[in-house]
């Protein structure tokens, strides 16, 4: 499969502003399986999207910078910037998005279960160099989503 680079894409992925809120984190590609037996196949997941939608609902100038294989649906860039998030920093990388299986019990509780081997999540995350935020200066390799603030860092735009 060919890789387009952020210069590549069909469609603008910037909103006409500058984002106030960047989030940083990772994408999935996730199967629930809920309670009663019932089951969502390849749902779109993740800590930076939830994020980023959580963070809109407040700050109409949200950017997102992620990671994203090959197998992630490409519709959701589109998606996202019709809601006013930036997605420059949404880079795409060989090989696939993390991928599991979401069990959740009648109590609440949630399993997760690896589909992709747990070394993916490594090779998923952001790097520094991804970020197209000036002065970053570092990998971020949490396992939760990051919103820098605005004095911090600069979203470039392509």
């Amino acid at each position: 499969m060919a890789m387009k680079t952020n210069e590549q894409r069909e469609a603008p992925t910037t909103p006409a502003r500058r984002p106030r809120v960047i989030v940083v984190g990772n994408l999935t590609i996730d199967d629930v399986v809920l309670p009663d037996g019932t089951t969502q196949m390849s749902s779109v997941g993740g800590n930076s999207l939830y994020t980023a939608l959580g963070v809109r609902l407040w700050q109409p100038r949200v950017g997102l910078v992620t990671r994203r294989g090959e197998d992630f649906p490409r519709d959701l860039t589109a998606v996202l910037h019709s809601l006013g998030v930036a997605t420059d920093g949404v880079v795409d990388i060989r090989g696939p998005t993390v991928r599991n299986w979401v069990v959740y019990e009648a109590s609440g509780e949630r399993h997760w279960i690896y589909r992709t081997p747990r070394e993916r999540s490594r090779e998923v995350a952001v790097q520094a160099g991804d970020s197209h935020a000036t002065g970053c200066g570092r990998s971020y390799r949490g396992h939760g989503a990051t919103a820098i603030p605005p004095g911090h860092h600069h979203f470039r735009h392509a």
